[in-house]
């Protein structure tokens, strides 16, 4: 007869047992996120101080953007650990290199794709970063076949304004068998964006999206894409689809009560407070409700092969 460990017998473990075994697993996991997020946090605070290390004319959109992707941040770590396993990891249009950061920060061999590394040579230097420059809608990416186990392609898609399905095969080509892609890109029909649409204002300002290839050096949001739309290209190019994940995560509040101020006053940014919370927390139930419509998407896919 087989010797049948403890958790084999787990029913004949008294209940109050049971809970204080299953207290004491729960506890643990908090006291791991708990360090995780202290960690996080830490790289997070350090990243914060070296914002200025980029181009002048950059500086104010690097401020920007971290204070309202941080948060997606902490999603796409969560997401990444989930679906990594081994192997060097690419990250394609890294700049501002935040996450970039991070994932070296946390030991993992990570190396970038950048159109113009130059733009943010200090903040490189810096944190010890591998971004090689390349315009992945013009060149070969410049690696052999099944070279990455991982590969971050988040808030790029959007902006490809030549050919997409050649910068996918190219994807394709430098993924290795057994490895994982995560795509991320603003999802076209969130309740957002219908609402802009049906209110006349569209999904953005195409003038301003181009106009940031003069600003900044890179295109804005050229094209925003469906679910079905993003799923299409993927499988086309030779892509699998594991898991699609619909997303809202939080922007810092202060950001924006701060931008208010600027466009419309200290006194009635106050008289908005109240009312935009009321409305975020509507947001959040609707959203848990009707995850599709949420403004974020995730597409984790592999190599069908």
């Amino acid at each position: 007869m087989k010797i049948r460990t403890l958790f084999d017998k787990i029913n004949l473990i008294p209940s109050f047992l049971k809970y204080s075994i299953k207290r004491e697993k729960l506890l643990m996991l908090s006291v791991i996120i708990i360090l995780n997020m202290e960690e996080y946090n830490k790289i997070l605070t350090e990243i914060s101080r070296d914002l200025n290390l980029i181009d002048s004319k950059l500086k104010e959109w690097n401020l920007n953007y971290f204070l309202t992707q941080k948060n997606r941040y902490i999603s796409d770590l969560k997401f990444f650990k989930q679906y990594y396993k081994c192997g060097e990891i690419l990250e394609v249009g890294s700049l501002p290199y935040h996450f970039t950061a991070i994932l070296k920060q946390l030991g993992y061999p990570i190396i970038g794709l950048n159109l113009n590394p130059n733009r943010a040579k200090e903040f490189i230097n810096k944190y010890k970063l591998n971004i090689i420059e390349c315009d992945v809608e013009n060149e070969k990416i410049p690696f052999g076949d099944n070279i990455f186990g991982f590969i971050i392609f988040n808030e790029i898609f959007e902006h490809l304004r030549i050919d997409p399905i050649f910068t996918l095969k190219e994807l394709y080509r430098v993924l290795n068998r057994d490895g994982v892609m995560m795509l991320t890109t603003p999802n076209l029909y969130s309740l957002v964006k219908i609402i802009a649409f049906l209110s006349g204002r569209g999904f953005n300002d195409p003038y301003e999206e181009f106009n940031k290839l003069h600003s900044l050096g890179h295109v804005g949001h050229i094209r925003e894409y469906s679910t079905r739309e993003v799923k299409k290209f993927l499988e086309n190019t030779g892509f699998k689809i594991i898991d699609v994940k619909y997303r809202k995560y939080e922007i810092d509040r202060k950001f924006i009560f701060k931008s208010l101020e600027k466009e419309i006053g200290p006194a009635k940014a106050r008289l908005t407070r109240l009312p935009l919370t009321i409305l975020d927390l509507g947001l959040d139930l609707f959203y848990k409700i009707n995850p599709k419509w949420r403004p974020m998407q995730m597409i984790i896919c592999k190599k069908e092969v």
